[in-house]
């Protein structure tokens, strides 16, 4: 317990869970309904 009754939380023991089939899947799905636009292209779109 710290000072004032208050507790101290330490992560440093937690590891990564890992990606689930289902994140990776979602996120190549999303990636390729997405356009192929060059950064650039994009920065003077939403200039004008």
């Amino acid at each position: 317990m710290q000072p004032g009754g208050r507790l101290k939380l330490n992560v440093d023991r937690l590891g990564a869970v890992g990606e689930p089939k289902s994140l990776r899947w979602l996120r190549k799905t999303t990636a390729a309904m997405l356009p192929k636009i060059d950064l650039p292209d994009l920065l003077f779109e939403v200039d004008s």
